[in-house]
């Protein structure tokens, strides 16, 4: 039995977010590009209109979540390369740890997170639930 040859396939158009700094905002178009940095990888082909930018300009250099419509490419090894993500709307991060996050989850009374043994399975649980946010959208245009 032979394997089958990995393939590359798309793009693919989907709505989703994307997480990490933002470390760029820039041009003079009605379209600005942004960039944000997760980890290693820094997104450059992110765009959105004048009136999104100068809102995130508030947040430069700060952790952000944008919600818009990516088009991505599966490459042949299986990893996933964006070519074009236009921003809609976005929310401003806390920059807390995981673990930070998890204390304070752990103090609210009668959360049920203090009785948890192991509450990183229980988030991952949570977002393997839904990875793309439905309803949560701190700023979409409107002032």
């Amino acid at each position: 039995m032979t394997r089958p040859r990995p393939q590359q396939y798309g793009p693919v158009t989907q709505d989703g977010s994307l997480d990490g700094i933002l470390v760029s905002i820039g041009g003079a178009d009605k379209t600005i590009p942004i960039r944000i940095q997760t980890g290693d990888i820094e997104y450059s082909n992110i765009d959105t209109d004048r009136d999104t930018a100068r809102h995130l300009a508030k947040h430069l250099l700060g952790p952000i979540r944008v919600f818009g419509t990516g088009r991505w490419m599966r490459e042949k090894d299986g990893s996933w390369t964006l070519m074009r993500f236009n921003v809609r709307g976005f929310e401003a991060l806390r920059g807390d740890g995981l673990r930070d996050v998890i204390d304070d989850l752990r103090a609210i009374e009668k959360s049920g997170w203090a009785d948890m043994a192991d509450p990183l399975a229980q988030i991952r649980a949570l977002r393997d639930e839904s990875s793309t946010p439905r309803d949560l959208v701190v700023w979409t245009g409107d002032d």
